[in-house]
């Protein structure tokens, strides 16, 4: 776990890698909390709102790729059970997540409503929805990768990436939310999160299909 932390702050990326159609999406789609802080006067807590978001969509995705994955990996009596199971161990940890954050930062969901947080989640929608047709669809990753794997991706890629984001966002509220802090807040958590999406798609490009 320390070693794959460690290496989602390694951010040497080759020009190919950035240029791949679901990379790309992933960086128009954190444009939009750029706007928000420039145009729309978001503090930490409308973008650690935003980003908690996120992990909905990544739940919601997950639930699909657990659905197609191939049937010569997960036969559909654990489909069955492992869907279920997953909706419901991951939607407390969510849950949990999101209490946390409203605790801490403060707000209130008319807050969130006036402030237009629901385009930044309908970007990322979009942004993950590239990466499931492109990658897991496209590319073949159903067929080279076992219920249980795609179950348990989405906890480490929550984990590095929102213990970073809330302790940036908590020095940033501490210091009133300034907008150049912010803005490095997300550009951070881009590149964590382009490093966490490559590693997690690039392990499948040498496996061959089963």
């Amino acid at each position: 776990m320390k070693n794959r932390f460690l290496s989602s702050f390694d951010f040497r990326f080759d020009k190919e890698s950035l240029l791949k159609p679901s990379v790309l999406a992933l960086i128009a789609a954190n444009i939009y909390p750029v706007i928000g802080v420039i145009f729309l006067g978001w503090e930490a807590f409308y973008l650690l709102i935003l980003f908690w978001m996120e992990n909905l969509v990544i739940g919601f995705y997950t639930v699909l790729k657990m659905f197609f994955s191939s049937p010569d990996n997960s036969k559909q009596a654990p489909k069955a059970f492992m869907i279920p199971f997953f909706c419901v161990h991951y939607g407390i940890f969510t849950s949990v997540h999101g209490i946390f954050v409203f605790m801490l930062f403060g707000g209130s969901w008319q807050q969130l409503m006036n402030y237009q947080l629901g385009w930044g989640a309908l970007a990322l929608l979009i942004s993950h929805g590239v990466s499931l047709f492109y990658n897991y669809l496209g590319k073949g990753e159903y067929k080279r990768t076992s219920l249980k794997d795609v179950m348990e991706q989405p906890y480490g890629r929550v984990v590095i990436l929102h213990l970073t984001i809330i302790f940036g966002g908590f020095l940033m509220a501490m210091l009133g939310s300034p907008s150049v802090g912010l803005i490095f807040l997300i550009v951070l958590k881009v590149v964590i999160d382009i490093r966490t999406h490559l590693r997690e798609h690039d392990k499948y490009a040498t496996q061959r299909f089963r």
